[in-house]
């Protein structure tokens, strides 16, 4: 999980997710975005802390599907 993690911060994942959010939705109080390894792929809401926390795990699965997506959009061509 550490090459996704390196992949997510390098190019920026949690910016780009916070200022897209940021600019649909006014929160007066804020809300922390991390990301980490929870052992499955998903995201999850802690409303005590405000915070919503994207598991590498689910950046894995959305890789996977995009690739498999350009797999086959190529496949077509072909």
């Amino acid at each position: 999980m550490d090459f996704f993690a390196d992949v997510l911060k390098e190019a920026g994942v949690l910016e780009s997710i916070a200022q897209s959010v940021g600019a649909k939705y006014k929160f007066d109080d804020g809300i922390k975005l991390t990301a980490k390894s929870c052992g499955v792929p998903n995201a999850f809401w802690d409303p005590q802390a405000r915070e919503i926390t994207y598991c590498y795990e689910l950046a894995v699965e959305h890789i996977v599907l995009i690739d498999g997506y350009f797999k086959r959009e190529q496949t077509a061509e072909n």
